[in-house]
């Protein structure tokens, strides 16, 4: 076990906040944590009895929210949640739904997916159009990753409305589109090194705190839509609540249409707590829709 002890303890609505100061034993330097933010790096933290589970390395951090324990597990079957997560086909064909319900004039608009891997939501916008015989929207694909890019033109080589391309989607862009969809890559700023972090700070003003990656792409994605376009992330709820996504929650708040609080078993093993979020249009009069994790509204 970590040798552990708990600094405070508050009571804050229904979350309990327990800030703990850990000894870790595999390096002996002392890491203050917030369990809803973030781990420290090599560690995913696991709260018994409720609150999230965010995977951030192999290991694992236990947590009653008794604060009388904190033990350190591997299960082998973790895997780290740094950058791209492959989304299940189920999970697309839901966010597409969302994106283009309603949508007639498909043929006309220009769509993005950021960090788009080896193109499954691409793929199923594709499903979507065709399963309604809509024509294809002019489809761009970014992505980082030179191998998942090369698979993705690969797979689209025949379908002459999509273009994929090998960039990095945090450079500054005046491109718009009218539709975004996409599942960001998951990198906490403990994953980035100290000229990284500058630029993003320089670049963003949601880069604050213990930012991740995900919040930028958000940002970033909200600079490039279109009037009145729809944009559809799936990425983990904690963005509602933590300190340092405080700057997204102001930038969103009068243009979210829908929050979809996805199963907990969507990425299997990886326990993300996801969150499907629709931003629509700013608007200080429509409603949010929310969707619980049990079903209710």
């Amino acid at each position: 076990q970590l040798g552990a002890r708990a600094e405070r303890a508050r009571l804050g609505g229904a979350l309990l906040r327990p800030w703990l100061s850990v000894q870790m034993e595999r390096n002996w330097r002392q890491t203050r944590l917030d369990p809803r933010d973030v781990a420290p790096p090599g560690y995913a933290l696991w709260q018994l009895g409720g609150g999230g589970t965010l995977l951030a390395g192999s290991r694992v951090l236990v947590v009653d929210l008794a604060l009388r324990n904190v033990s350190d597990l591997r299960p082998p079957s973790v895997r780290t949640m740094k950058g791209f997560v492959p989304t299940p086909a189920a999970v697309v064909d839901l966010m597409v739904e969302k994106l283009l319900s309603g949508v007639l004039d498909t043929g006309k608009l220009r769509l993005l997916d950021p960090g788009c891997g080896d193109g499954e939501f691409i793929d199923g916008v594709l499903r979507y159009c065709r399963s309604r015989q809509l024509p294809i929207p002019r489809i761009v694909g970014i992505e980082l990753s030179p191998e998942r890019a090369a698979a993705a033109r690969e797979r689209f080589r025949d379908v002459p409305q999509v273009e994929v391309r090998e960039e990095d989607f945090l450079l500054p862009s005046n491109e718009q589109f009218d539709l975004i969809v996409g599942n960001p890559p998951y990198v906490s700023i403990l994953e980035l090194d100290a000229s990284e972090r500058e630029r993003f700070r320089r670049s963003y003003s949601t880069a604050i705190g213990r930012f991740d990656l995900y919040v930028l792409f958000f940002e970033q994605a909200l600079r490039m839509l279109r009037e009145p376009g729809r944009l559809v992330f799936i990425t983990p709820e904690k963005f509602l609540y933590v300190e340092s996504a405080r700057r997204l929650r102001e930038l969103l708040v009068h243009r979210v249409r829908e929050l979809y609080f996805a199963s907990e078993s969507t990425f299997g093993t990886l326990v993300t707590y996801p969150l499907i979020s629709t931003i629509g249009p700013e608007s200080s009069g429509a409603p949010t829709s929310v969707r619980r994790r049990d079903g209710s509204t």
